[in-house]
């Protein structure tokens, strides 16, 4: 009659009073959300709030910037290369690349395509698994007009 009470024993070298909190909060959701609708799979029941979710997909999701829109996007990494050439600009697992190191490889490719006979209007594919590799080689590609 009086509801669901719980408790939750945790580390608290891995983990903080808040978080635990946090997930407390979301396993409510989750069972109020199975009691209003028994029939659901558990995939698709919610962990937030409505206020949780607002606040994930709305406000820290407000990325919007303005940004010089008659440059294209190499042009305008370059630029980003020029203001900040030793700031990170691509992380995948271990490995950084700065700007410049982004730009000088991304130039070289586009020097190299060219020498290929890659010219402006022209297609380059591209096969590369998600990595530093795939950002400078789409840059490099349109470096190279392709």
């Amino acid at each position: 009659p009086q509801g669901l009470i719980g408790r939750m024993e945790y580390r608290s070298d891995l983990f903080d009073a808040a978080t635990v909190e946090r997930m407390m909060g979301q396993l409510r959701v989750l069972i109020e959300a199975a009691l209003d609708a028994p029939e659901s799979r558990v995939f698709d029941l919610p962990l937030m709030t409505a206020e949780e979710r607002r606040r994930v997909l709305v406000e820290w999701n407000d990325t919007a910037r303005d940004f010089p829109r008659e440059l294209p996007v190499h042009a305008f990494f370059s630029m980003q290369a020029g203001e900040t050439p030793s700031a990170v600009a691509v992380t995948s697992g271990e490995q950084r690349l700065t700007y410049a190191e982004v730009e000088a490889r991304a130039n070289q490719l586009a020097r190299h395509l060219g020498s290929l006979g890659v010219r402006p209007g022209g297609r380059v594919g591209l096969c590369v698994e998600r990595s530093p590799d795939l950002i400078v080689g789409m840059l490099g590609i349109l470096k190279a007009g392709a």
